[in-house]
């Protein structure tokens, strides 16, 4: 399958999170619950919104300092 459009720049830049959504996550219903992790510092937090995956995210974006920094 292609795409027309052009696939962004995913180079390692510290901006890696793995998601895991909990069972009790809906997201077609707007429920967000479960863990996320930042893969550069190791920073880890079980959220309970889309708002609080968010924060953490936007906390970890701008780390590209050494593991086991914290960002932001």
């Amino acid at each position: 399958m292609t795409f027309d459009c052009p696939q962004p720049d995913l180079s390692w830049s510290g901006r890696a999170f793995i998601v895991q959504l909990s069972v009790d996550a809906c997201p077609a219903a707007g429920t967000f619950c479960g863990r996320v992790q930042h893969l550069r510092t190791e920073d880890a937090i079980h959220f309970d919104s889309l708002v609080e995956l968010g924060r953490f995210m936007s906390l970890h974006a701008g780390d590209t300092g050494p593991a086991g920094s914290s960002g932001g």
